[in-house]
């Protein structure tokens, strides 16, 4: 059986792509961060410093950022680790408090465990509304080829 897709017909087939491409990021997500919470153990970590950075902004110009370095201890050996997030105006405030979780067998791998839940809110959002997008425009072009047959 062969599938002969008219282009102007493709781009459902890419919405849909996408759409499930998200969906599976954010299964993925889901197990990572599960298996993370269920295995790794949770501290606090404070601003001990930070570093400055340049990146190219929308605009393409150079853009001033901050990256905060984070330091937690375990079993009195302190470590340190960068914040996931950039500041753009004004460096990160030494001593404020980040919520992480590490990995018990190598204190160093850290991740910050605030910001979990928002990412698969999203890719389950974006996907689930491309998916139905894809689906719905797949849907339409079939019952306009019933009707002009």
């Amino acid at each position: 059986m062969k599938f002969n897709i008219k282009s102007g017909h493709k781009g459902f087939l890419v919405i849909l792509f996408i759409g499930v491409a998200l969906l599976v990021a954010a299964v993925i997500h889901q197990v990572v961060m599960n298996k993370i919470n269920n295995e790794w153990t949770r501290a606090e970590a404070k601003v001990a410093t930070y570093k400055r950075d340049f990146v190219k902004n929308s605009d393409g110009e150079t853009e001033l950022v901050y990256k905060a370095v984070l330091s937690w201890t375990v079993d009195g050996v302190e470590y340190r680790g960068e914040s996931a997030d950039y500041f753009h105006h004004n460096p990160p405030i030494i001593g404020a408090s980040y919520r992480i979780a590490y990995n018990p067998e190598n204190p160093q791998d850290m991740v910050e465990i605030d910001n979990g839940i928002l990412v698969e809110i999203i890719l389950y959002a974006i996907g689930a509304i491309l998916s139905c997008a894809g689906i719905g425009f797949f849907l339409k072009s079939c019952i306009k080829r019933s009707d002009s047959v």
